[in-house]
């Protein structure tokens, strides 16, 4: 079995035994956005929880990514992903009428093994950005890092987008993104993070809602 060590260095895209790839885990997730504006983009994520000083916390790494613009093809993709490791559940828009129509006509091939998509909390916010893209810079900081991105597509994005450009930005302008923050939806990260507890989160801050 790997030690978490070895999977937040190994490259993206290596190949792990699923079953034992949990074990070593505290769960492993995929996040999904649609191909709108640009190219759609999945990821899968996997999560380790500590505990230190009687307090929990988190470490995320990034296990595979796809792009795509053609949305037959990034389902395909995701159903190969799925095969691969396995995770828990896909997080992301669940109200995309195509992509629905062609997930169930995918559905009656045998070849692929489908998936069904979990609603993601943050893509009803009123300005989902603000939130994506603060957590994301939080767990990207070099002193405190609890996000390892490795050599992923996602980074060329965050650093094309400016300190207060967020506020500007709605779902579908960056796909890469918004499929990680999905992805960091999942239970062994955000377990018990309803819809208004983000927003209660984001008045905290400062951001708005």
């Amino acid at each position: 079995m790997p030690e978490w060590k070895e999977v937040k260095e190994a490259e993206l895209g290596q190949t792990f035994d699923s079953k034992e790839l949990k074990e070593c885990c505290t769960g492993v997730y995929g996040g999904i956005s649609w191909p709108v504006k640009q190219a759609g983009f999945a990821v899968v994520v996997a999560m380790k929880s500590f505990e230190t000083f009687g307090r929990q916390h988190h470490e995320v790494c990034l296990l595979d990514e796809v792009e795509s613009a053609d949305m037959w093809e990034l389902i395909e993709r995701c159903s190969g992903l799925d095969l691969k490791y396995d995770p828990s559940e896909w997080i992301g828009d669940n109200e995309n009428s195509a992509a629905d129509r062609i997930m169930q006509e995918m559905s009656s091939d045998s070849k692929l093994r489908m998936f069904s998509l979990t609603p993601a909390s943050t893509a009803s916010l009123d300005r989902p950005y603000q939130y994506m893209l603060q957590s994301l810079r939080r767990m990207l900081r070099e002193d405190r890092r609890t996000l390892f991105l490795k050599e992923s597509k996602v980074i060329g994005y965050l650093q094309e987008i400016g300190e207060n450009a967020e506020i500007e930005l709605e779902l579908g302008e960056y796909p890469a993104i918004e499929a990680l923050a999905f992805a960091l939806e999942g239970k062994g990260h955000t377990e018990s993070m309803t819809l208004e507890q983000i927003r209660e989160l984001q008045r905290k801050h400062g951001m708005r809602v």
